[in-house]
């Protein structure tokens, strides 16, 4: 069984290391920017759970490429609720 305060540890330190690369948005403001909301509005999205964050130290961080893949969904379910298509595929019945 894993402890959780190794996988936690092991996440945080990927988050570190992604951070030295420049790969994470850190602070509330600047992801609040890079998603084009309000700082209130991000950090009820983080709480919700509907963005992954971290804090590291006493900065929140967020991944990059998990910020563009989330706003890519948000664009596409828009997009398919502007032109009237369900934001999911529907399953192929054989």
């Amino acid at each position: 069984m894993r402890n959780p305060a190794m996988y936690a540890a092991a996440s945080r330190d990927r988050f570190v290391a992604l951070a030295a690369m420049g790969e994470v948005v850190e602070g509330s403001k600047n992801i609040a920017a890079y998603v084009g909301v309000s700082q209130p509005t991000i950090l009820k999205m983080i709480h919700a759970g509907e963005i992954p964050a971290f804090v590291v130290g006493n900065k929140l961080q967020v991944s990059k490429s998990l910020l563009d893949a989330w706003l890519l969904m948000r664009q596409l379910h828009a997009l398919n609720a502007a032109v009237g298509e369900p934001a999911q595929p529907k399953p192929v019945r054989k």
